[in-house]
């Protein structure tokens, strides 16, 4: 009977990431007796995740460091079935690289500067503030 998907990319990384000997990566070898400790199984949860985009929210109900290499792959192949079966709502994840991520640009605020008339005593074209229309005798304009 040939391996699933599941099973291939589990006991490669027991073999490669836990320098586990293939010897012993049997079905009915424990995690534990493969060397792996809880911390070890979170490591490995982590990786799937990542690496292959299974969603784990939590850690797979069963899935100890007593359970076998079999119900190892059993128990994740159900898990991420459930997570297919959900379809559309299911939530699909892309990992970005960190040169890729980059923070939010922010611009300064934009101050305008303030308007100076060119003479200080009341020239041509400065208005007083009193209402449109209104100028001084002395420019001629009679409102």
């Amino acid at each position: 009977m040939n391996p699933s998907p599941m099973q291939e990319r589990l006991t490669g990384l027991l073999r490669d990431h836990f320098e586990v000997d293939p010897g012993a990566l049997r079905p009915e070898a424990s995690l534990q007796d493969l060397g792996m400790d809880s911390l070890g199984l979170v490591e490995l949860l982590v990786i799937l995740e990542e690496e292959d985009g299974v969603e784990l929210l939590e850690q797979p109900a069963g899935l100890t460091a007593e359970t076998t290499l079999a119900e190892a792959v059993r128990i994740l192949e159900e898990h991420a079935g459930a997570g297919k079966r959900q379809g559309e709502g299911a939530v699909v994840r892309e990992t970005l690289s960190p040169s890729v991520v980059s923070p939010p640009v922010v611009s300064p605020p934009v101050v305008s500067p303030p308007v100076v008339s060119p003479s200080a005593g009341g020239g041509a074209g400065e208005r007083t503030g009193t209402g449109a229309g209104v100028g001084s005798a002395a420019e001629g304009v009679v409102s």
